[in-house]
């Protein structure tokens, strides 16, 4: 692995052999460096519990967003191949999305894919290249509110584990455009 210097901060490069972990408490055993958002007239709350995420929803609101489980500030480089993955679960069966998306704006997704929940874990593994332009300060969300399939889901608890995203070949990326320049005195 190498480093670099990007805007003031140190950024890893990967190599074919060590790929780059991106998220901080991957193994989800307290609730630090993650958040929630709620809206729509959801009601949830995250702890950690068994050493993982507890995404315990008292209503899953109107909004499919309206309950919704992130990790912020992710560097994604254009051209850059990345592995998404988690183990999710729930007492209740339903439907969630996990997506990789722009923290404000429009919100365009990066990567995005549909999990139907159960009791049983579930492990989800997705490979895919930024192929919009580098954004570091891209977001991960799990979205846990109404899901159009789901109907009147009742209250339930949701639970997250493992989770990684991972730079895996960097090889086509250009990290010119990061490089801080250096006046000389």
């Amino acid at each position: 692995v190498s480093d670099m210097k990007v805007n003031g901060s140190i950024t890893y490069a990967a190599t074919a052999d060590e790929p780059v972990e991106l998220i901080k408490n991957n193994d989800c055993d307290t609730t630090n460096k993650y958040g929630t958002y709620i809206a729509g007239g959801a009601e949830a709350e995250l702890s950690s519990k068994d050493g993982q995420l507890a995404l315990e929803i008292a209503d899953v609101g109107k909004l499919n967003y309206g309950v919704q489980l992130y990790y912020d500030i992710l560097p994604l480089y254009k051209n850059g191949v990345y592995r998404l993955s988690f183990d999710v679960s729930s007492d209740t069966d339903r439907f969630i999305e996990a997506m990789i998306q722009m923290n404000g704006g429009d919100y365009q997704s990066y990567v995005w894919a549909g999990v139907d929940v159960s009791s049983e874990v579930t492990h989800i593994s997705k490979e895919f290249t930024m192929e919009y332009e580098s954004d570091v300060f891209a977001k991960l969300c799990f979205n846990c509110g109404n899901q159009e399939k789901d109907g009147g889901i009742g209250a339930h608890t949701l639970y997250f584990d493992n989770i990684h995203l991972e730079l895996i070949d960097d090889s086509a990326v250009d990290y010119t455009e990061f490089e801080v320049v250096e006046e000389k005195i």
